[in-house]
């Protein structure tokens, strides 16, 4: 806005002074410039980085800040004077929120029509950064060069030239630091008590399990860990039908590219895993029920095993080379499956109860690591925090304390990471 705002305001200016009389032009330019102008550059640049991070965007913004920002001067001042009114009395701030009351019900009913419009929202599920990379330079190569003859000398100067080529060179960087490097990781998703697990495999495939977080945190977690300009999602599993366990998986298609989705439990469960399972075959998802002792080969000797499921619980194995690590969700209750092979991992919901977790069991695993997923916001978690005196003798990471957690393995090694330095 300090860039564009001014320059384009005079130059709408000389462009009706040449029409009406300079006293009309000025009278005009102030509203068009600030309802139309202004917010047209605004939206104009942030339109890379809302299909880049959401993966849609809606194109009626030329319709509809014209149509809504005129009212909403007079919508915070007289909301703030019925807002000073009520400190005095209620019946008074009520009595002059009536004054506040027509503009703000134009605006909701602007936006409800503006949103039944069939142009209301386009998705671009495949939009790279490199995209954005390169809109940004034809934007302001464009519009900041007085003289379009100019553009490649402008581009032949070496503060372009260095600017450019370092561009050139993060974007390569980023690439390569991002390519599959043949390790097996697993990131624990932070703000949950239920697992959200995304993991990579050692050719680069992405697996998401679980989906127990809001839609808007389990995007941006996608856009931090996901590798640089990848929106794809070769497998997603589903491994539990409770509301709490898939809120965050219906703003999933049209963002990110699902190739395949893996039911543990019956989508005809609820409403909401009803309504799921119709959002991805309108998106023309492969959809399958992972069953018991079926197995997902991930490459590279890697494989993803559905070991036991009961009407309160599902577990799998995550296995490669020497390492391996046993992830459950939903409420726990019962016995751990039987496993012949020590654990390098256990996962369990941070609303699991220690009297249902056996010491035995424990014993028999060898686990060497455990995650548990802890939303700070719901603490105390039934039964209290048990759960870590029971692994008092064991490493316990939990995210509340932590923040998200990356474990990466070259299948006889560990590396683990933190949000926060353990």
């Amino acid at each position: 806005m300090v860039i564009y705002s001014q320059p384009l305001q005079t130059r709408f200016l000389d462009f009706l002074s040449r029409y009406v009389p300079e006293g009309t032009a000025q009278r005009l330019a102030d509203p068009i410039s600030e309802y139309l102008i202004f917010t047209l550059v605004a939206q104009a640049l942030v339109l890379p980085l809302l299909a880049y991070h959401f993966g849609n965007f809606s194109p009626l913004f030329l319709l509809a800040n014209p149509l809504i920002l005129p009212p909403q001067p007079l919508v915070m001042i007289l909301g703030g004077i019925a807002l000073l009114g009520s400190l005095l009395n209620p019946v008074l701030g009520k009595a002059l929120a009536y004054l506040a009351w027509p503009f703000a019900a134009y605006t909701n009913r602007m936006v409800t029509w503006l949103a039944t419009l069939p142009a209301g929202n386009l998705s671009i599920s495949t939009f790279s950064f490199l995209w954005v990379v390169l809109y940004y330079l034809l934007f302001f190569t464009l519009t900041l060069a007085k003289d379009r003859k100019a553009i490649f000398k402008q581009f032949l100067k070496p503060t372009t030239l260095l600017l450019t080529l370092g561009c050139i060179a993060f974007i390569v960087w980023s690439l390569t630091l991002s390519a599959p490097d043949g390790h097996l990781m697993l990131t624990l998703l932070p703000d949950t008590n239920s697992p959200v697990l995304l993991i990579e495999t050692p050719e680069g495939r992405i697996v998401l399990i679980n989906g127990s977080v809001r839609s808007s945190t389990l995007n941006q977690a996608l856009g931090q860990f996901l590798p640089f300009g990848h929106r794809q999602i070769d497998v997603l599993v589903i491994p539990s039908c409770r509301r709490d366990d898939v809120i965050g998986l219906g703003g999933l298609p049209g963002r990110v590219e699902i190739k395949q989705a893996l039911w543990i439990c019956d989508p005809e469960t609820i409403q909401t895993t009803r309504q799921l399972y119709l959002l991805l075959e309108e998106n023309d998802i492969q959809q399958d029920m992972f069953e018991k002792d079926a197995w997902l080969d991930l490459g590279n000797g890697a494989k993803l095993t559905m070991l036991a499921v009961d009407t309160n619980a599902s577990y799998l194995t995550l296995e490669w080379k020497n390492f391996s690590a046993l992830l459950a969700f939903g409420k726990p209750e019962t016995h751990t499956p039987e496993i012949q092979i020590p654990l390098n991992l256990l996962v369990l919901p941070g609303n699991s109860k220690a009297d249902n977790i056996h010491q035995v069991d424990l014993n028999h695993l060898q686990v060497q690591l455990v995650f548990l997923p802890v939303d700070a916001q719901t603490l105390p978690l039934p039964g209290g925090l048990a759960l870590a005196e029971l692994f008092n003798d064991l490493p316990l990471y939990r995210s509340d304390l932590f923040g998200w957690l990356k474990l990466s393995t070259d299948g006889q090694q560990l590396w683990l990471n933190a949000q926060h330095n353990p």
